[in-house]
């Protein structure tokens, strides 16, 4: 057996013994102290293998969350857990990778969420809307604030809204990615609307939407009308979407 090989093996011993006898709530402290806004409640079992009944990020509810470390992971020198969403909403799988350097980072994360939970969390008037919205994380690196080397994607297929008003919009997507600034979501799929554009965050919790919609043939007469009483015409043709604040 060659040094590196033993090394490696003395490394993951170690680390076994560590996660094996260190304190479930001690973990538990250090994981929400590294990750801004994230409160773990109802915990239960160990660093090994356990579960959380609630989850609040920023305030939001997200359901329970159930961990189970990956062993041979530790021969690398890390903490590399399966993690599970339980939630009657949402759902949603992923591996979170801790570091021997201290960092999370975050890949292969796969979440389904009505899209009326996202409307709830962000809109100031109700909508009801229809369809499922999924969003798949290739990685992330996870801190005290948004979450950096971001690359994924949101989908919405067949998406449709109907009330305050009727809308089929149809297959919408965004691309995720991180920017010097914060996390910018730019479309790539526009679906019946024609949508095209990009909603960037910044770090101070400040955004901005700038969005462009180029409905097609299929768009209807109905549609088109309630866009001409609703919003602006773009100058390029179409209509516009802008808007700033701060969450």
């Amino acid at each position: 057996m060659n040094a590196g090989r033993t090394v490696a093996i003395g490394v993951a011993a170690y680390l076994l013994i560590l996660v094996a006898t260190f304190p479930v709530a001690y973990f538990v402290g250090a994981i929400e102290q590294h990750v801004g806004g994230l409160q773990l409640r109802a915990v239960s079992g160990s660093p090994w293998s356990g579960q959380a009944g609630r989850v609040i990020l920023h305030g939001t509810d997200i359901g329970g969350v159930r961990w189970a470390l990956r062993p041979l992971r530790l021969l690398t020198g890390n903490l590399e857990y399966r993690v599970e969403l339980q939630d009657a909403r949402q759902h949603g799988s992923g591996l979170l990778d801790l570091s021997f350097s201290g960092r999370l980072y975050g890949r292969d994360v796969h979440v389904q969420v009505p899209p009326a939970v996202l409307f709830e969390r962000f809109s100031p008037i109700g909508v009801v809307a229809a369809g499922e919205v999924s969003l798949q994380l290739d990685s992330c690196e996870l801190g005290s604030g948004l979450p950096t080397a971001v690359q994924g994607t949101v989908r919405w297929p067949g998406a449709r809204i109907s009330s305050p008003l009727q809308l089929q919009l149809g297959d919408l997507a965004l691309d995720l990615a991180s920017s010097a600034a914060g996390l910018v979501a730019t479309v790539a799929q526009g679906g019946v609307l024609g949508l095209s554009g990009n909603i960037a965050l910044q770090h101070d919790g400040r955004y901005t939407i700038n969005l462009r919609l180029q409905p097609g043939a299929d768009a209807g007469v109905e549609t088109r009308d309630m866009l001409d009483s609703l919003l602006q015409r773009h100058p390029g043709g179409g209509y516009q979407i802008t808007a700033a604040g701060r969450l």
